[in-house]
């Protein structure tokens, strides 16, 4: 489990994208709930991709 966790950020900001692509290519424009769970999913898989990269790094 504990090789999973370095790389969660990134499938977050993927996820996130996805989730991006999914709503323009389907033309979900009547709720701002996708878009806002996107953006949700790209913010915080930022914050964890930096977090371990910080942990990780020896300075």
């Amino acid at each position: 489990m504990r090789k999973i966790y370095p790389h969660l950020g990134l499938a977050l900001v993927c996820m996130g994208v996805i989730i991006f692509l999914i709503c323009y290519l389907g033309a979900f424009t009547d709720s701002n709930l996708p878009l806002f769970l996107g953006l949700a999913c790209v913010v915080i898989g930022a914050v964890i991709h930096v977090y371990w990269q910080k942990k990780s790094s020896n300075y």
